[in-house]
């Protein structure tokens, strides 16, 4: 018998045919949420759970992103909307699905005790809401419980890290968990030879120690060697410095570094800066007084090197890679409720690694455990061919096709990264600086007087024309042989301005660049010290930036402490060969050797190009 439309009894309700489109493409409740909207307007996921008799609220956020990316929905801006911020999914409709359940029960063996209802719910939130796989998930309960933090807590903050860090897989969480495993015999051999407990190593240490065995392949003995040199100084930061300059070197063996002789740490500068020793008192010359005219005569610099990336910029590239993996994930489940064959495969592909996970986390037969997941992935794919799609339609839309947000290509970081450390670290030059970053292009050379002066013998204009295109050709060369460049004079007469110039160049050509005045360093190394939890990252920072800024020199609070870590700041940055540029109001050597202490200033001007500024305040023209 068949049947035909009746006749209208009521309201008619128009649907567009973009919803007649999908209707073989999406499952019931998916249609139900569309037809329910064109007919109310209304898009609270709340309300539509309620009045569908959806499983969840969860159920009726996936249909919204599901007609937002289908082109049904906009936001108010007249764009797509983006992906909710991950929510809590229903744990009593959860819970009777058998993967979840899995998830639960093993984690729970996996600490030993049994998970309280708001555990459980984050538990399942990291699987269902944060896009994290069960077997990943699994991994990190079993390293949590490893180090004796049986919370759900500690998994989701380790996963947080993981997630910085590019974890995506089991594989790559195994690789990860290798690594640390490996740093940790690092840092408890290394805490050994310096008498410390492991757990005393602030995370700045520990980072240090780990660079010397991954990045300088240095081992127990040079670290030895390295020790007997500090002079009774035997903190890891020092052994740090000396372990830079002999890198810088070139030195790489115990014997190149005993050719040395009885060199003291302090003092172990490569050997074509001779200037930046310390003279004998009795030999020291008036440096603010010298040929200003003359310093334009020397060669250039060498061409500049590659810099290290930051990862503040590493997490916001892995933030977009999240994003795309959420928006494919909501895709795939979309499919997979209007396929049920498919989404039998993929429940069995989610078996075979939770299958996998529990074997590397309690002991198990990996191999047998890896062949099971080999046979569940070949099943899951010819799924996904008869359903009518392919193994693309489900991979995420990355930013940067490059390394598809992961901030890493072949091993080493990508320019996306580059691209956004650089961004981040104008954002905070432009917000810590009085003037923000400068061009070399808005320095007015014309604004100085054309009238001869007679400490240059040339006009100020002329000068400062000079230096104006050594900053530039500074810039454009930096490196990390690159001078020390200390800029003095009054007030207005454009040292900041040139030094953030330079500044904006360098950090376009790859490198990291810090800015800070003196009075700020001071009063935040004064916070450090008292503030036990920063573990001195502030200082950190300014040692190991590229390029650092120190601006207004004079200007600070002088304590012991600042005289006491300023020697440290500068001593730690000449033995690495990185280069700082200083700027100060202060233009009479008796004055500033008093102000700093002849130990840090004839440090600090020892290793120095310097050039005065000359000329009226330009502030007030």
């Amino acid at each position: 018998m068949g049947y035909k439309l009746a006749a209208s009894n009521g309201d008619t309700l128009a649907v567009p045919q973009l919803v007649l489109t999908h209707l073989t493409q999406t499952d019931g409740d998916t249609i139900r949420a569309a037809l329910y909207i064109l007919q109310t307007h209304d898009t609270d996921p709340r309300t539509m759970a309620r009045a569908l008799a959806l499983p969840s609220i969860e159920a009726a956020k996936r249909a919204l992103q599901y007609w937002a990316g289908a082109g049904l929905l906009v936001n108010e801006r007249g764009a797509a909307p983006a992906p909710a911020e991950p929510a809590h999914v229903d744990l009593a409709s959860a819970i009777n699905d058998p993967y979840v359940a899995v998830l639960c029960q093993e984690a729970q063996n996996a600490f030993g005790k049994t998970l309280s209802r708001s555990e459980l719910q984050r538990l399942v939130d990291l699987y269902l809401a944060d896009g994290w796989k069960p077997d990943v998930i699994l991994l990190c309960c079993a390293e949590v419980t490893r180090i004796g933090r049986r919370t759900v807590a500690a998994v989701a903050h380790l996963l947080a890290r993981w997630r910085e860090d590019g974890v995506e897989n089991g594989e790559d969480a195994e690789r990860w968990l290798k690594r640390a495993k490996q740093r940790e015999d690092w840092c408890a051999d290394a805490a050994a030879q310096f008498g410390v407990e492991p757990r005393a190593l602030t995370n700045w240490e520990r980072r240090a120690i780990a660079r010397w065995h991954e990045e300088m392949g240095i081992g127990h003995e040079m670290i030895d060697e390295a020790l007997l040199r500090a002079n009774g100084k035997n903190t890891v930061r020092y052994v740090d410095g000396i372990l830079r300059a002999w890198r810088a070197q070139g030195i790489t063996t115990i014997d190149a570094a005993r050719k040395q002789g009885q060199l003291e740490g302090s003092n172990i500068v490569m050997t074509e800066r001779p200037s930046a020793q310390q003279p004998a008192a009795s030999a020291q010359k008036d440096l603010f007084n010298r040929n200003w005219a003359a310093m334009f005569d020397e060669e250039g610099e060498p061409m500049r090197t590659k810099d290290e990336l930051f990862r503040a910029a590493q997490r916001e590239v892995a933030a977009y890679r999240q994003q795309a993996v959420m928006q494919a994930e909501t895709a795939r489940r979309a499919a997979y409720a209007a396929h049920p064959a498919l989404a039998e495969a993929d429940s069995a592909h989610l078996r075979a690694g939770l299958g996998l996970a529990k074997a590397a986390a309690l002991g198990g037969n990996m191999d047998t455990a890896r062949a099971a997941l080999a046979r569940a992935d070949e099943a899951l794919a010819a799924a996904v061919r008869e359903a009518g799609f392919s193994a693309d339609d489900f991979k995420p839309a990355y930013r940067c096709p490059l390394c598809e947000d992961t901030g890493m290509r072949g091993g080493v970081p990508c320019r996306c990264v580059a691209d956004a450390a650089r961004r981040l670290r104008r954002d905070e030059i432009n917000a810590a600086s009085p003037l923000g970053l400068c061009q070399f292009a808005s320095f007015e050379v014309a604004r100085y007087s054309d009238t001869v002066e007679p400490e240059l013998g040339i006009s100020p204009r002329e000068y400062m024309g000079k230096l104006l295109n050594y900053c530039q050709t500074y810039a454009a060369r930096f490196s990390q042989n690159s001078p020390n460049l200390l800029f003095m004079g009054h007030t207005g007469l454009g040292k900041t301005h040139l030094a953030l110039a330079i500044a904006d160049a360098v950090l376009e050509g790859g490198h990291d660049v810090l800015y800070t005045s003196a009075a700020a360093l001071a009063a935040q190394l004064g916070r450090e010290h008292f503030d036990y939890s920063t573990k001195d990252e502030w200082l950190a920072a300014c040692q190991e930036a590229d390029l650092l800024i120190l601006d207004d020199l004079g200007t600070e609070y002088i304590t012991p402490l600042t005289i006491s870590v300023l020697y440290e700041l500068i001593n730690t940055r000449m033995l690495t060969h990185r280069p700082t540029i200083y700027t100060t109001n202060i233009t009479d050597q008796t004055v500033f050797m008093a102000r700093y202490t002849e130990k840090v200033a004839s440090r600090m001007l020892g290793g120095c190009k310097m050039f005065k500024f000359f000329g009226a305040d330009q502030r007030l023209k």
